[in-house]
C-alpha cells in the first residue's frame, strides 16, 4: 500500500511541483442501475449510450463538436454540460485519484481509486460504454460517516464532478 506522501506524488502538478491526487464524484446511472455492476467487475462508468469513444477527442474543442454532433437537437448549454463532464471523465481523471460513487441501492458511498485508463466497451450493455478501472477500498461507507459539507457535493445533480472543497481529497482518503 501507498504511503500518504507517495500517493501525492502521483498527481498532476500542483502549486509546488508536486502531484496531487484529485476526489471525483461519478454516479451510475439516475436510479443506481449500474451500481451492481460497477462493484462487481471493479469500474467506474458513465452512461450517455448515444456516444462513442471519447478517447479519439484529447482535444476540448474537438471533443465539444464531437458531443454536439451526437446530441443535434441539445442547446448549446446542454452540450457544454455534458462534453464537460465527458471529457473529465475521459481525460481528466487520472491513475490514483479516487471516486465516490453514491449508491442509490443502499443509500451508502463506495470509494474506490481509479487504476486504468478510460476504456470504451463495444459492444456492451448501451449504458455500460464508457468504463475506468477502479480498487473499491471501501464499498459500505455509511452517509452518516461524511461531514454535511461533503454530503452536499456528493449530492451534486452532475454525473461527473471534482469535489474539492474543504479539503475534500484529504477528508475521503481519511475515510478510507
Amino acid at each position: 500500500c501507498n504511503t500518504y506522501y507517495e500517493l501525492f506524488e502521483q498527481r498532476h502538478a500542483s502549486v509546488w511541483g508536486v502531484k496531487v491526487m484529485s476526489v471525483w464524484l461519478v454516479r451510475a446511472g439516475k436510479s443506481g442501475e449500474n451500481d451492481g455492476y460497477c462493484l462487481e467487475t471493479s469500474r467506474s462508468l458513465v452512461g450517455w449510450e448515444e456516444i462513442g469513444d471519447l478517447s479519439k477527442y484529447p482535444n476540448w474543442s474537438d471533443f465539444l463538436k464531437f458531443v454536439g454532433e451526437s446530441y443535434p437537437t441539445e442547446k448549446k448549454g446542454t452540450i457544454t454540460n455534458y462534453a464537460g463532464q465527458l471529457y473529465a471523465f475521459a481525460h481528466r481523471i487520472q491513475k490514483g485519484d479516487l471516486v465516490c460513487l453514491p449508491l442509490k441501492t443502499t443509500k451508502l458511498v463506495a470509494i474506490g481509486r481509479v487504476v486504468g485508463d478510460y476504456e470504451y466497451l463495444d459492444p456492451a450493455e448501451k449504458n455500460q460504454r464508457h468504463v475506468r478501472r477502479v480498487e473499491w477500498l471501501r464499498t459500505d461507507v455509511a452517509r452518516a460517516a461524511i461531514k454535511q459539507d461533503l454530503l452536499y457535493s456528493l449530492g451534486a445533480f452532475m454525473t461527473v464532478c471534482e469535489i474539492k472543497r474543504n479539503d475534500a481529497q484529504w477528508r475521503i482518503e481519511e475515510i478510507v
